[in-house]
């Protein structure tokens, strides 16, 4: 019979098998101007104002916004898991685009986790960034390729002064950030 205990020390040595064969790809630093993809991979955002707010959030890091294509359109719960994966995918697919920005965490990218392409996303590492829902997608995009990301505010996140100096450090610098 198998323990709490035993389960979690199985699930460890499990985790640092899988951990030890995976190979660090890291994206390339971002520069000003880089242009940077916002989707919505968990839950949708309707709101015009706060889609400009996602917005002004990437302008204020020296980037450009580019808003998938289903960003802010409203979708039946099927049709909604394609078109976020859709956005996705054109985001790592588009050679121009540098970095991914989760709009919002909230509920809904576990259901997308076996619809990625991730070999499409491990082809085209770049910056991919947001939190709570979103770490689903950090996970399995780890697993899978060894993409490094980030787990980092998600654009309708509060940006005081410190916070974007922390986010640009991460994003726009190639040193440690304990260094």
């Amino acid at each position: 019979m198998m323990t709490r205990r035993t389960f979690a020390m199985a699930s460890l040595a499990l985790t640092a098998n899988a951990q030890s064969s995976t190979v660090l790809r890291k994206p390339r630093a971002l520069q000003l101007g880089d242009k940077a993809a916002l989707i919505t991979p968990s839950t949708a955002v309707t709101d015009p104002d706060r889609l400009e707010l996602a917005e002004f959030t990437v302008r204020k890091l020296a980037l450009v916004p580019i808003r998938g294509r289903n960003v802010g359109r409203y979708f039946s719960r099927h049709d909604s898991i394609k078109a976020r994966v859709d956005d996705l995918h054109e985001a790592f697919s588009d050679d121009s685009i540098r970095a991914v920005f989760a709009i919002r965490g909230g509920y809904g990218s576990a259901q997308l986790l076996d619809t990625l392409d991730f070999e499409l996303i491990g082809r085209n590492p770049k910056v991919f960034a947001g939190y709570s829902d979103i770490t689903a997608l950090h996970l399995a995009i780890h697993q899978h390729t060894g993409l490094v990301t980030f787990h980092s505010p998600v654009l309708l996140s509060r940006f005081t002064d410190y916070t974007l100096a922390a986010v640009r450090r991460a994003f726009f610098d190639t040193r440690s950030m304990t260094a």
